[in-house]
């Protein structure tokens, strides 16, 4: 089963994707849907998009997961978001992440930023996210679809006294 696949992206032409961890892909479907058995568990952590905006928007995990950059900036070593841009990253959206997943990010609103901000979302290709977190004015929203079918919600207070 192939665990990569070519996608069309306009301006940058024909990149090579890596199906999601546990997913090959099905050339009936043209996606990544065939599921994989679960690979045994590692002792060691080690991320699978690493994203340090240094000079570019690329992944430095190892991995070589192609990012779809529209519109953010680099800027002094943080990725600059004007509320239009976004990254793509193919490879996680709509993938089942399995019993565990971590995800690690720093974020700076912008003063007066307005309603809440996307952080993070795997759906695309008009499918809904199965996983998401949202910065808002003084919350952070964290949401994921459950295996029955339903959503599951926690929000958390994100207003901070610096001393």
């Amino acid at each position: 089963m192939p665990l990569t696949f070519e996608q069309f992206v306009p301006g940058a032409g024909w990149k090579l994707v890596y199906c999601a961890p546990g997913t090959a892909f099905n050339h009936s479907s043209c996606a990544c849907t065939d599921l994989l058995p679960h690979p045994a568990l590692s002792s060691t952590c080690r991320a699978e998009l690493y994203l340090p905006f240094k000079g570019d928007v690329k992944d430095e995990s190892g991995n070589n997961n192609f990012v779809q950059n529209e519109g953010v900036k680099v800027i002094n070593g943080a990725g600059y978001f004007d509320g239009s841009s976004v990254l793509r990253v193919p490879r996680f959206a709509n993938a089942d992440y399995g019993d565990y997943v971590l995800i690690r990010l720093r974020y700076k609103q912008e003063a007066g930023g307005g309603g809440r901000q996307a952080l993070v979302a795997n759906g695309d290709c008009l499918k809904p996210s199965s996983l998401y977190m949202v910065a808002g004015a003084q919350r952070m929203y964290f949401g994921s679809l459950t295996t029955t079918g339903g959503h599951a919600a926690v929000n958390v207070s994100s207003t901070f006294q610096y001393q």
